[in-house]
């Protein structure tokens, strides 16, 4: 969103979790209004997406995919409140709510992952630098801005070729029947 275009204004359809990954937004979570700032997530936000004030730039990631788990609640977790993980060659933060969880990771040159498989899809948009995604033998060069499915069941990895970062959150395959977010990613040995 562009101040210069209005800012913020944008109403809740399909959305089922936000990340705001630049600028600020007011919206509305289990009837509360909440101001998220650059870090903060809500699960299951309803009316609108809208600037606190003035009109102003915000970067926002939305998800469609719901919980993984049935009776999942509305929730609001602020990046200040979620922990970093991981060693030096990869950073995690991850934003559990209830039914499913977004991660932020940061990535440094020269990790090589996988190969991996899980049980759910993984919707990843690509938040900095360049990198190549694996998946089931074909290579793609993705970069920032770029958005992928890891599709579930897939054999896939990555090769990081600069520092790089995204953000992600997991989505049931069609047909699938609800999982434990703890138990959806397998690594074969």
């Amino acid at each position: 969103f562009k101040a210069a275009d209005g800012g913020v204004a944008h109403p809740i359809t399909d959305e089922k979790t936000i990340y705001v990954l630049q600028g600020s937004l007011q919206t509305t979570v289990n009837g509360e209004s909440v101001t998220l700032g650059a870090g903060d997530l809500a699960s299951m936000p309803t009316g609108m997406l809208s600037n606190a004030g003035a009109p102003s730039d915000a970067v926002v990631i939305a998800w469609t995919a719901g919980s993984l788990t049935p009776g999942a609640a509305p929730a609001v977790v602020r990046g200040a409140d979620v922990k970093p993980g991981g060693n030096d060659m990869l950073v995690l933060r991850r934003y559990d709510f209830p039914g499913n969880s977004v991660r932020v990771v940061t990535q440094r040159k020269g990790l090589k992952l996988g190969p991996n498989s899980a049980k759910t899809d993984s919707l990843i948009y690509i938040t900095s630098g360049n990198e190549i995604f694996m998946e089931e033998g074909q290579n793609f060069q993705v970069t920032k801005g770029d958005f992928i499915r890891e599709v579930a069941g897939a054999m896939h990895g990555w090769d990081v070729t600069e520092e790089s970062g995204f953000v992600t959150t997991s989505a049931l395959p069609i047909g699938a029947g609800p999982i434990d977010p703890d138990k959806a990613t397998d690594v074969p040995k």
